[in-house]
């Protein structure tokens, strides 16, 4: 009788406890198995306080044939180089 009542006791307890408890959806078991392998509270902490500091630049038109623009150092060299390598080919 006394093995009864104390179980018994002991299971009103864990009830007790678990009526405290939220039972978790199917959607909310899934999300947190992802949290925990991609990296646990840290990696969530982590990507939450993380912010963009992404410029769109400037959204005016641009040439994209070149046309008006000066002639860089690096293109000019290029250019001569080419031109004496085809100079070379001629001869």
């Amino acid at each position: 009788n006394e093995e009864l009542t104390k179980e018994n006791e002991e299971l009103t307890e864990q009830l007790e406890a678990l009526k405290g408890a939220r039972v978790l959806s199917s959607n909310e078991k899934v999300i947190l198995a992802k949290v925990n392998r991609a990296g646990g509270l840290d990696w969530l902490n982590k990507v939450l306080s993380a912010r963009s500091n992404g410029n769109p630049g400037s959204r005016a038109f641009k040439d994209s044939k070149g046309a008006g623009k000066a002639e860089t150092p690096t293109a000019k060299a290029l250019r001569e180089k080419k031109e004496a390598l085809a100079s070379k080919r001629k001869k």
